[in-house]
């Protein structure tokens, strides 16, 4: 809740989005997707994903940047 001296909500918008595939896989199975955030600074934000298959095989990398605002 926002009020004096409390900074309002952040918000954010995707930038640039990428996915790469890289071999065929099936949705319908269990898959794993592990994400990072290595930076968030300056108003920019970058996180990088991957998905595997249930033997550990990678089968799509995604990137996205994105901008950051704290509304308020």
């Amino acid at each position: 809740m926002a009020g004096p001296g409390r900074r309002g909500a952040p918000a954010a918008r995707a930038w640039t989005t990428r996915c790469g595939f890289h071999r065929p896989f099936r949705a319908d199975r269990w898959l794993l997707y592990s994400q990072e955030t290595p930076v968030a600074a300056s108003g920019r934000g970058l996180a990088w994903g991957q998905v595997f298959t249930e033997s550990g095989e990678l089968v799509v990398s995604v990137v996205q940047e994105g901008l950051i605002r704290v509304t308020g």
